[in-house]
């Protein structure tokens, strides 16, 4: 049986946190529906803490950072 990448199926809104009032929205963002890979490659690529979750408007759901992507992309046995 083969081994699924969660990181490609698992999509960001679906482990995001609530984005909180004090939040800055600091331009590092990510559509809803997109990948945890493909969040993390955002991280990595340009350095930031977390990205804010947006919806295809524009308007910001919530958040995600590294620790919170990393462990949605790994299956723990």
């Amino acid at each position: 049986m083969r081994e699924v990448n969660r990181g490609r199926v698992i999509h960001v809104d679906a482990v995001m946190q609530p984005l909180s009032a004090d939040h800055a929205i600091n331009g590092a963002t990510i559509v809803a529906g997109s990948s945890v890979e493909d969040a993390i490659k955002i991280i990595a690529r340009e350095g930031h803490r977390d990205l804010v979750v947006i919806d295809p408007a524009g308007m910001p759901l919530g958040t995600v950072d590294l620790k919170r992507l990393a462990s949605a992309a790994v299956s723990l046995h």
